[in-house]
Order: structure tokens, then sequence, then C-alpha cells
């Protein structure tokens, strides 16, 4: 990752100003351990997911701000960016854009007393057309963050890839101010095709950071036979390659290469149904779902979580009513694994469990074997 620190296109053209960062999540540390990590390395900036987690605008309050601030001062670090990217469709949808702009702003206010101008972020995928009303979407949203982070000193900037430069050139310059972009070159070769050099000749003046990773385009033309050679170990590996196959043609075609984080949306995908897209939402985006297979239907039948469910369906409805929100993708591994090493199928470790005193079962089996 590259950055610059310093405000406006002098400081962006000095070539000795740029500097080397990291996104913090890519060393898959605690962020404060991140940061020392980095610093060891010779890095002097990181960027930090505002989105969710510790350091969602949230989770921090003026005195946890003030602290991170000064544990970055003390080290000789800095924030080259925060990255408020919402996932899945950004803006694409108006029904939620209030939400998204509002969380945006506080990312941007938190931005601002971390002591960096730039928030990151994905917006989704810009029609080419401008008349296309996704357009009009994308853009009023955008025009009110960008207005917002301007007023603030910040630039929200708009990471390249699922379009091309020009179209994505034509859309900032119906905007406002405070809007710039996070160049990702990567993004251009995997998704769009486009030569990231001409790229920047067009983007250029926007530019105010920039990710770097290695990519390769994206093969949205794979048949199932040439998916097959790599799967076939699996189980059903010849549904399993078609379905990757027109997975990869939609991703490209209408998702702009990104996995989609609307459980809706992600269940068009061909090959994923309601639990798999539960899942992905549950542990990709910590949605508040319960997923539910064939461990998870079983344990919450047994120890008396659901009222004998006869669909899996029934069971997640339940399961979603009887336990908090919040603990909801964790209990749905809690389920897992007591299913899988405890409460198994054939021969279940009762006197082993740790609820069995809850169990509903346990005390049906205690209750018969009184009576014979």
């Amino acid at each position: 990752m590259l950055y610059n620190i310093g405000k406006g296109r002098k400081a962006r053209e000095e070539e000795k100003s740029m500097k080397l960062g990291v996104i913090t999540d890519c060393l898959k540390q605690p962020v404060r351990e991140a940061v020392m990590t980095a610093k060891s390395l010779g890095i002097t900036g990181v960027q930090i997911y505002a989105t969710k987690g510790t350091f969602s605008p949230d989770a921090l309050d003026a005195a946890a701000r003030a602290d991170f601030c000064a544990f970055l001062k003390e080290n000789g670090m800095e924030i080259s960016a925060l990255c408020g990217d919402m996932g899945g469709y950004g803006f694409e949808r108006e029904e939620d854009n209030a939400a998204r702009v509002e969380k945006t702003k506080a990312i941007i206010d938190l931005a601002v007393d971390l002591g960096t101008h730039i928030v990151t972020t994905h917006i989704g995928v810009i029609p080419a057309d401008d008349s296309n009303p996704r357009f009009g979407v994308m853009q009023r949203a955008l025009t009110e963050c960008g207005l917002y982070a301007k007023s603030k000193g910040v630039t929200l900037a708009v990471e390249t890839g699922p379009e091309v430069a020009t179209t994505l050139l034509h859309f900032l310059e119906g905007t406002k101010g405070g809007v710039g972009v996070n160049l990702d070159p990567a993004n251009f070769v995997m998704v769009s095709g486009q030569d990231p050099a001409d790229a920047v000749d067009l983007l250029g003046k926007y530019i105010v950071h920039t990710h770097l990773k290695d990519g390769k385009k994206l093969n949205s033309d794979a048949t199932p036979e040439q998916i097959y050679p790599y799967i076939k170990s699996i189980s059903y590996p010849n549904n399993k390659a078609k379905n990757l196959a027109g997975m990869a043609r939609m991703l490209c075609e209408e998702f702009g290469g990104e996995v989609p984080s609307d459980l809706k949306e992600l269940q068009r995908l061909p090959g994923v149904g309601r639990k798999t897209a539960n899942v992905v939402g549950a542990v990709i985006w910590q949605k508040e779902v319960m997923p539910v297979d064939t461990h998870v239907f079983r344990v919450s039948n047994r120890i008396g979580l659901t009222n004998r469910s006869k669909t899996p369906l029934q069971t997640e409805l339940t399961l979603e009513k009887q336990i908090p929100s919040h603990l909801l993708p964790t209990a749905h591994h809690w389920l897992i694994l007591h299913g899988r090493y405890v409460c198994t199928a054939r021969a279940p470790k009762c006197a082993e469990c740790g609820i069995s005193t809850w169990c509903r079962k346990y005390a049906e089996d205690n209750k018969r074997s009184k009576t014979e």
C-alpha cells in the first residue's frame, strides 16, 4: 500500500513523500500488535478497517481515540487511511443508503479524531450507462458523503476495479467535492481487464491512496470441464464444477468480481442455498443469522432448543427467536462443535456432556430407564 499523509496535489506529485503502509487485517493480529509488526518491518503507516469490530466508531469513545493516537505517536507510526467499506453492494440500494451514509459520516469523524484525512470505500458497481437509475442512486449517496468529508478536511476515496476508469471518472465528475480515488491496479487487471497505467492517466488528479497486491485476470469463461480436475477429489465434483463455472460468470458480470454481502443476492449464485448464504453472512460479515446444518438440526432438537422441528427452516427461525441476536454467529459454531464431538448422531456422549442437566433427550432417557 502506498500513501501520502500530506494534503494536496503537490504532496502527491513528490515521489519522495510516498510512503509504504499495510492493512492491519493482512497481518491477522489485533490492531496494536499489527502496528508493532508493521513498525518492525520498517513500515510507517497502517490502514484499519472501521466498519465493524474494535475500531468501528461505536466501539471507540473519545478517550480510546486519544489513547490510540498517543500509542501511534509514541511508536512513530501513523494511519494512512481508514477503510469504510460497507461490503457487497455498497451504495447501490436507495432503501439502505440512509443508514450507510450515516455510518460513513461516523467513520469520517473517526478518521479526523485518529489523525488521518482519507477514508477508502467500495461503493458497488457503477453502471456504464448514466441513465440507469442505480447510477443516480449511487451518485447522490456519494455526493452527500463527499460533501461531509470535505467539510471535515477528509477525502472519501472510492476503490477502483469493478468498472473501467472512464465510467468511474464520469461518475466522480458528477459529485461536488470531497471524493477521490483509492487506486488498486490489481482490481483493474482481475475484473475489468483494463491497463492500470491508462487508468492512472485518466484518474490521476483524484488518486489519494493506492493498494498494491498481486492479481490475475478472473476467468469467468472457465468451463466445468476445466474446473473439474481441481476439485475431483471432493464429493459431487461434477455438479460443483458446473455451479462454480456459473458462479464465476455471475460474479464478474453482475457483481464486479466481488462476493455480495446481501443474503438474497448470495442465493442467486449457482449452488448457493439458504444455509450456505447464512454461513457466509455469519462468518464473513457477522450477520445475525443461524445457518442450520445436520449438526445444528440434530442438537437443537435433542437438547430442546427447538420443539421437534421438521425442517431446517423451522429450526433456523426458532433458534433466531430463542438465541440473543448478537450471539447467533457464534452460537452456530457452538452447536456444530457440540454435535461433532459430544452430541454425536449414533452414540452421543451424554455422560461427558456439560449441559446434560438441561437436555430434553437426556431427561427423557433417564425417565424411561427408571420406569423399565
